[in-house]
């Protein structure tokens, strides 16, 4: 059974409410740097909605994006030992490592194909990936 904890820190509790139809039209906001600034508050409204909306397109992306490297993971399953999706530089890195301790040329061409594809989808606008193939040198 589940409970509503009383404890001061539940979200409600740490929320901070803008009221739409508040006289107040400025909303003063002291950073974690201890600066402070205003905003207005319709402005710092539509922000935020914008923000959420952002957020879940770019996690629709994302997934779209998931289920692309998985095919292509899938149809290259032979030349492509492990693949990891990591974060470099505020980008993700999605590195490929052959199974080969050799440069595989095969696999970067494939690679730099899924690349382009992943850049030129317009579905994925918000999709930042650089790709990189290392070749399998822990044997």
């Amino acid at each position: 059974m589940s409970q509503v904890s009383d404890h001061p820190d539940t979200f409600q509790d740490r929320a901070i409410n803008i009221d739409w139809y508040s006289e107040d039209e400025t909303i003063r906001v002291l950073g974690r740097d201890q600066k402070r600034f205003e905003i207005q508050k319709d402005h710092a409204i539509r922000v935020l909605q914008i923000a959420q909306e952002n957020k879940e397109r770019f996690e629709k992306q994302f997934d779209l994006f998931m289920q692309l490297v998985q095919e292509w993971l899938n149809l290259h399953r032979e030349i492509v030992s492990r693949c990891v999706l990591t974060m470099r530089d505020s980008r993700m890195l999605l590195i490929a490592v052959s199974g080969d301790p050799e440069v595989n040329d095969v696999l970067e061409d494939e690679l730099s194909r899924l690349d382009l594809r992943v850049f030129r989808d317009s579905d994925l606008d918000m999709i930042r990936v650089n790709t990189l193939v290392l070749p399998d040198v822990s044997s």
